[in-house]
């Protein structure tokens, strides 16, 4: 099977879209089941102490502050960048193509 080197690029922008995709729902993941427990202690020590606040709000918001962002920064903010540069990174292979080509039909004059 022989890929060129396009397509080796294009494959690996996918597999690095992929991982931060996954990346992003694994911290969802452990997000959501974290604060479960986190919650039920916390409710345990409200009902068992019987302790004035729940404090469990202050890990719960200030992570899924954090997860806001990585979702953007996942979704949103770096789509339009990755782009950009996968853009640039493209025509600058097709650039290195053509050059590589006129440079082969320079050899096969030369040597004719």
């Amino acid at each position: 099977m022989n890929i060129s080197h396009t397509d080796f690029k294009l494959h690996e922008e996918l597999r690095e879209k992929a991982r931060a995709i996954t990346n992003f729902k694994m911290h969802r993941t452990v997000f959501f089941l974290a604060n479960i427990l986190i919650w039920l202690v916390s409710a345990f020590l409200f009902y068992a102490f019987k302790t004035t606040w729940m404090w469990a709000i202050f890990p719960t918001a200030i992570w899924g502050v954090i997860l806001i962002f990585h979702y953007f920064w996942t979704f949103k903010w770096n789509k339009d960048r990755v782009e950009k540069e996968y853009q640039k990174l493209l025509k600058s292979l097709e650039k290195r193509q053509l050059n590589e080509q006129s440079a082969k039909l320079t050899d096969e004059a030369t040597n004719q």
